[in-house]
Order: C-alpha cells, then structure tokens, then sequence
C-alpha cells in the first residue's frame, strides 16, 4: 500500500455569536509567517522594527473567520467586526424585510441598542495552532487499506479534537493542507485571465495601466471566491458529507455573495462603458467580461472540477486522498 503524506495542523478556537472571509504574495500560518522576506520587503514601513512574535500573536487574535465562509477583523475592543461588504451579504439579506432593503441601502447602529442581532452567524478566533502531523500519520500502518486508513486517521482526529477541548474549553480543528485543491483553484483563477488576455490580443489593444488594473481586480476577485467556496467544500467534507453535497450546500452559502459581488464591480464598471474616450470605454467592456468570467468560473468550473478530481482520486489514485478529495461516501470507497 501506498500512503499519502498528510500534513495535519491542530487549529485551537474560540467562537463568538454575533450580537444585534489579503494575503503579502501568498498566504501562510501565523505560525510559519515569512519573517526575513516580509522585514525586507516592508523595510521602509518598519523602519528600524522588526516583526515579532508578539505582535504576530496580536494580529491572530484579531482576525477572526466567518462560518458562512469569509474572513474580517477586529476593530474594537468591543467586538467591532470589519469585513467585506459580499462577506455580510448572507446576514443582510436575512435581516432585510420587504421595506427595508439593507443589503443594497446599508445600516448604521448609532447605539448599542439599535444594533441587530444575526441569525445564525458565528465568528471563530483562532488561539492556537499546532503541528499533529505526526501524530495522524502514526495511527496508519504498512498493511492497511485504504477505508481502513481513513478510519484511523478519523479515529486519531477525533481524539486529538476531544483531547483538546477537555483541556481548554475551546472547540478545536484537525486540519489538512492539500496540495491537490491548491491545483485544481489555479484553473478557475487563471481562466478569467485567459479571457482578458484573448480580448487584449483579439482588440488589439495594448497592455496599458487600464489593462493592469483590470488584471489585478479580476484575479483578486477569482482568488477570494475560491478561497469561500474550497473552506465551505472542506467544512462539509469534514462532516463526511459526499463531494456533490458539499459543493450544493458551499454554493448554497457561497452563491449569492459571489454573484452580488460580481454584480456590484460590473455594474460599477458598465458605468466606464459610455464613455465618449474610446480608452475608457474599452477598459469598461474588457472589466465587465473579466468579472463574468470569475464568476462563471466559480461558479461553474470550480464545482465541475472538484467532482472530476474526486472521481479520479477514488478511482486511480488513493495515495492522493486528503481532506477533500476520495473521502468515502456512506463508508465505502
């Protein structure tokens, strides 16, 4: 049998309920930040400072995830959250009634008593992290086959989960890397690209700031949806629900944000598309294409290939299985 390097991280948290989800050219664990590239390439920002460990303790404690899928900050000691506006969307439309539309005419709480209380939303603060990779490995061995290895590794997660909360209180995460959805996200982020490119090089036109500009709006958009979609996915995965399921209810959570979101931008940029400036009207056309092909890759390839990826990865290749991909549906592989 051939077994799967796994890479295992124990997330500790604390969760909030609500009362009334960038990263410096990649993202990393507040545990293993790029120390020596980040001090040199904000040396001028840090003067003569470093980057300690402290103040990275600070900035973890301020950052906190939406279930919903998202992520935002802390921006009070009183719980103050900042986020994205698609991020509340999901709490503003179930608080919105039909006369008072908050997802589109915004909401101010001028005091503590007017402030509205969210359904169903929790904020998750992460407290700790450590490496259980270890650990999760151990409990395989040479012989087993692969259901079996997966109970195992399922059987170790769970202890180590309960371990943890008897000894802090807090709920705890078993969580896996995987290299392999890190593979598949690059299609979707890259296809809204090629489109923009296949324009430019169609039009003639030539790479101006504009077209800069559109580039990096565009693959910032795909990457901040993929990354909703792929947490929503591994959450419902995690609960051993099948990879189909997990995609329905992650774009059932994920959807509407994202297409409102798309929405707003292009709307924004349709705005460009009358201009009497040929420049500026092209900049308008390629911007809207750019943000419809995010969101139809989001949307729509990010889900078809996962669902091929799982298939394959039962099928073909075992020794690929993580978090995501070739887990067990009702048990069997």
């Amino acid at each position: 049998m051939r077994r799967s390097q796994t890479a295992a991280v124990l997330l500790l948290g604390s969760s909030l309920v609500a009362a009334g989800a960038g990263a410096d050219e990649g993202m990393w664990l507040f545990s293993h930040p790029p120390l020596e590239r980040l001090e040199r390439d904000h040396a001028a920002a840090l003067g003569a400072g470093r980057i300690t460990p402290e103040w990275l303790g600070h900035l973890q404690q301020a950052s906190v995830r939406f279930n919903s899928g998202g992520s935002g900050s802390f921006v009070s000691a009183d719980g103050l959250v900042l986020t994205n506006h698609h991020v509340g969307a999901d709490a503003l439309q179930k608080l919105g009634t039909s006369d008072r539309n908050l997802y589109r005419d915004g909401f101010y709480a001028a005091t503590r008593a007017e402030e509205l209380r969210c359904l169903d939303l929790e904020l998750n603060v992460l407290v700790s992290i450590d490496d259980v990779t270890a650990r999760v490995q151990q409990a395989v061995t040479p012989e087993m086959d692969a259901p079996a290895a997966f109970a195992a590794r399922r059987r170790v997660m769970a202890e180590i989960e309960q371990e943890s909360l008897a000894a802090t209180g807090l709920r705890s995460d078993v969580a896996f890397r995987s290299p392999l959805a890190g593979l598949v996200s690059l299609v979707p982020n890259v296809f809204p690209l090629a489109v923009i490119a296949a324009l430019v090089v169609g039009s003639g036109r030539a790479l101006d700031p504009a077209t800069v500009i559109v580039f990096n709006v565009c693959l910032g958009l795909a990457v901040d949806d993929t990354v909703h979609v792929l947490s929503a996915v591994s959450r419902h995965r995690r609960d051993g629900v099948p990879i189909a399921g997990a995609i329905r209810r992650a774009i059932a959570e994920t959807g509407n944000p994202i297409v409102l979101g798309g929405l707003v931008l292009a709307v924004s940029f349709a705005a460009v598309m009358v201009s009497s400036v040929p420049s500026l009207a092209g900049f308008g056309r390629l911007a809207c294409a750019a943000l419809a092909a995010a969101t139809l890759a989001e949307l729509v390839l990010l889900p078809a290939l996962l669902v091929v990826t799982d298939t394959f990865v039962r099928r073909y290749q075992a020794a690929w299985r993580d978090g995501i991909f070739g887990l067990p549906v009702n048990g069997c592989y």
